[in-house]
């Protein structure tokens, strides 16, 4: 476990505890938690990072200096808002529009306004101590979220925290607190000479800078520069050769600039200006981060051509919002054919799929995906292969969350379901030997059916909360002439159908 959500926390998960114990006390722990549903995610420290960086650059409409902690696993946003909160009402009112904004966005904040890192970084990580501290002396009770703490009272402010709020790594926290030095005012009790022969002399240096006697440098996180490119003609264009031959002029130029980067292209937005202020968008998307201008032109002049332009282009702004790394694929002397073929292979289906996309439509060029669902026939849905008109949905950070296992139900192996299922069960005619028992005899397609061998039954059922209840036993059977089919009963009916045939 690396994180855990305050929902976990309560039923006893904390970060450090193996998966299968974390499992087990949510499970038990569920019924005192009713809102409380367990769910795992796995683990990505570098798709978090590139997501907090994106958050990072975001947050620039606050203040032009936005960083990331310190910490080889950053999990904290640093602001320099100086000079910037009458801009907003006040740091009080900053600080609430920055947590109000983040909770629109699903992320729950935890904030801290100081005059320096250290002790901004100590309250927002540990102001429940914070304020407890603070009641017991004013004896008034305040919010969570954000903490604004009075110029010069940094000091103040850490004493009653624990020594973790220092940053300090994990064996000196640990050596402090079996030494009773468990809150930062008893550390700093102890004479500042001695701190760092005993601890080491980051002890005296966390000190120095959560106090404003050592400057901290905000680091800050600068956004990419948007992959780009422009063409104004002098005079209105409306020849669609001159308009290809500029389309790849500008696909040249991002190319360029990507193939630095060791990027390619996976959304692209093209944008026509007309005559009378009028636009036409072209978005071209792909299967792969594409660097290659022959293909992403290929593309565009597929959207161009399935378009009416509304009057002669003055101008083509071009820019790719969605980047990926390109793929290398290292040739070896003695490879196998067989693999080589295979990743020829699939560069050649992904190019016919971004053809096809491109060509008929998004929504017609479909793809099979599997879904956590009991039900045979929902069980997978179809959904486009290329997203071109869409961003891809970004990705959130997360701790403690439902384990869904998508695939099929009761982790069956993939011989017992058939290749091909019926959208809808067929009715038919069954003869069994005695009541509720497995089928001897059924007829389907005008054909008697004899069953020599059968396999179930599998009983699938599904909850109220899905409206009419399901409740089916399914038979695997094999006829006389070999053939194998999917049959089953309702429970509460005791009729048959056919819902598949196995190939």
């Amino acid at each position: 476990m690396v994180l855990a959500s305050g929902c976990a926390v309560r039923q006893g998960v904390v970060p450090g505890l193996p998966l299968a114990e974390a499992r087990a006390l949510l499970e038990r722990g569920s019924s005192r938690e009713a809102r409380c549903v367990p769910h795992f995610e796995q683990h990505d420290p570098a798709a978090d990072l590139d997501q907090l960086r994106e958050l990072a650059a975001s947050c620039q409409r606050y203040s032009p200096l936005v960083g990331l902690e310190e910490d080889p696993e950053p999990q904290s946003l640093l602001f320099d808002v100086t000079g910037c909160a009458h801009l907003f009402g006040g740091e009080e009112k900053l600080a609430r529009q920055i947590v109000r904004d983040f909770g629109k966005s699903g992320l729950v904040a935890c904030m801290a306004l100081a005059d320096t890192v250290g002790a901004a970084w100590g309250v927002a990580h540990f102001e429940k101590h914070f304020l407890q501290a603070a009641a017991r002396i004013t004896g008034a009770v305040s919010e969570l979220l954000p903490v604004v703490v009075p110029p010069g009272r940094q000091q103040a402010a850490l004493h009653p925290l624990p020594i973790a709020a220092l940053r300090l790594p994990a064996a000196v926290v640990e050596t402090l607190q079996e030494l009773d030095l468990g809150t930062i005012g008893r550390l700093r009790a102890l004479p500042r000479d001695t701190l760092a022969p005993r601890f080491g002399a980051g002890v005296a240096r966390r000190f120095d800078q959560a106090g404003g006697f050592i400057p901290e440098v905000i680091v800050p996180v600068r956004p990419a520069e948007p992959v780009s490119a422009e063409w104004s003609f002098s005079e209105p264009v409306s020849d669609r050769h001159a308009l290809a031959a500029i389309l790849r002029i500008l696909l040249d130029q991002l190319a360029t600039v990507l193939v630095a980067r060791q990027q390619g292209i996976q959304r692209l937005e093209c944008r026509l200006l007309c005559t009378g202020r009028r636009s036409i968008d072209l978005v071209v998307g792909s299967l792969r981060p594409q660097a290659a201008a022959a293909h992403l032109e290929e593309l565009l002049n597929l959207r161009l051509e399935r378009t009416a332009l509304p009057g002669e282009v003055l101008r083509i702004q071009m820019q790719a919002t969605s980047l990926g790394p390109i793929e290398f694929h290292q040739e070896s002397l003695f490879e196998e054919i067989e693999k080589t073929g295979q990743h020829d292979a699939e560069r050649e289906l992904a190019t016919l799929l971004d053809r096809l996309s491109h060509r008929l439509g998004t929504r017609r060029v479909l793809k099979a995906r599997l879904v956590p669902d009991p039900q045979p026939e929902c069980a997978s849905r179809w959904e486009p292969v290329l997203q071109a008109g869409e961003k891809p949905p970004a990705r959130k950070a997360a701790a403690i969350a439902k384990d869904s296992a998508a695939g099929q139900p009761g982790n069956l192996p993939a011989a017992a379901r058939p290749l091909w299922l019926s959208p809808q069960p067929e009715p038919i005619a069954v003869v069994s030997l005695v009541p509720d028992g497995p089928p001897i005899r059924f007829s389907w397609d005008g054909h008697d059916q004899v069953v020599r061998h059968f396999w179930g039954p599998e009983r699938i059922e599904t909850g109220w909360w899905r409206g009419p209840q399901v409740g089916r036993d399914y038979y695997r059977v094999e006829t006389a002439t070999g053939q194998r089919f999917w049959l089953f009963r309702r429970q509460n009916e005791g009729t048959w159908f056919l819902h598949g045939v196995f190939e």
